[in-house]
């Protein structure tokens, strides 16, 4: 199945959003400061736009997804059909993330506190550390 999220308002949504992660007036408290060398590298090779999938599972009228940057900081959105053909912003949330050769770990400010999920390289993908069934999928 296709989503009827079309890719370009999808793409247009991420290099939107990338460029306004601080722009928000949301209070993050996002200290790069404590990233060493070895995170630093892996911000840089794993920063970019990602929806979450679902092993077998396609969704036609949303989708989830993160705003990685290479200087540490994250935003989450979750993007619903909006019934005309195009999409909308339903939530999103400020936060920062970390990565290593391996991992990347994303939190998030919700709505009653931080919320973390790890995701772990396998077979190519990360793959959260919870359910094994959810995984990030750069756009390109």
């Amino acid at each position: 199945m296709k989503r009827i999220l079309t890719l370009p308002i999808l793409f247009c949504l991420l290099n939107f959003s990338c460029g306004n992660v601080n722009s928000s007036n949301q209070n993050t408290s996002v200290d790069t400061s404590k990233n060493n060398d070895k995170n630093d590298e892996y911000l840089t090779k794993y920063s970019g736009g990602y929806t979450v999938e679902l092993d077998n599972v396609s969704s036609n009228n949303s989708a989830e997804v993160y705003i990685l940057k290479n200087d540490g900081t994250a935003k989450w959105m979750y993007i619903k059909n909006d019934g005309n053909g195009g999409a909308e912003i339903d939530s999103e949330k400020l936060g920062e993330w970390k990565a290593t050769e391996t991992n990347i770990t994303i939190t998030c400010e919700g709505n009653s506190g931080p919320i973390t999920e790890d995701f772990k390289l396998k077979d190519g993908r990360f793959y959260d550390t919870l359910t094994g069934e959810r995984y990030l999928k750069l756009k390109k």
